[in-house]
C-alpha cells in the first residue's frame, strides 16, 4: 500500500506543483492590478452616477461622464437630453440597488483602463433590472463612459 501511495505522489505532484505556481502568479498579477487600479475609486464615480441618475441630476451625470463619451454622444446638451430621456427614468423605475454584483477588470486600452460595475436594481414593486456601467481613467480622470 505504501509503495502505491509514493508512486501516486510521483505521479501527481509533478502536475499539481506547476498549477500551484500558476495560481500564485495569477494572485500577484491581480493584487498588482488591484494596487494600480483600486476597484473603490471607480466604484465611487459608478455610485455618485447612479445617486444623480435616481435623483434626476442630469448635469452632475454629465460632469461625472468621460470626455470621449461626450463626444460621441455629440456633445454636452445632447447627452444631457439622453440621460433626460432614457437613463434617469431607467434609474427611478428601479431605485433599490441590491447587495452584491459582479466588477470586472478592464485592461489598459487606448489610453483608458477600467471596470464594469453589473448589478441588479429593483423596483419599488420588485421588479429586477440589471445595469451595466463602465468607468474608465482617462487622461488621469475617473469617469463613465457608458451604461447598458
Amino acid at each position: 500500500m505504501k509503495i502505491r501511495f509514493a508512486w501516486l505522489a510521483l505521479a501527481v505532484f509533478p502536475v499539481f506543483i506547476p498549477s500551484c505556481v500558476a495560481g500564485k502568479r495569477d494572485m500577484e498579477r491581480v493584487l498588482k492590478v488591484m494596487q494600480q487600479e483600486n476597484p473603490a475609486d471607480y466604484e465611487r464615480v459608478f455610485k455618485s452616477f447612479v445617486r444623480h441618475a435616481s435623483q434626476g441630476d442630469a448635469d452632475a451625470m454629465v460632469a461625472l461622464t468621460s470626455e470621449v463619451t461626450v463626444a460621441r454622444m455629440g456633445g454636452r446638451a445632447k447627452l444631457k437630453e439622453h440621460y433626460k430621456q432614457n437613463m434617469i427614468p431607467a434609474f427611478k423605475a428601479f431605485p433599490i440597488m441590491s447587495p452584491g454584483g459582479e466588477s470586472h477588470y478592464l485592461p489598459p486600452e487606448k489610453d483608458s483602463v477600467g471596470w464594469t460595475f453589473v448589478r441588479t436594481f429593483k423596483s419599488r414593486h420588485g421588479e429586477e433590472r440589471r445595469f451595466e456601467i463602465f468607468v474608465l481613467k482617462e487622461q488621469g480622470q475617473i469617469r463613465v463612459a457608458g451604461a447598458r
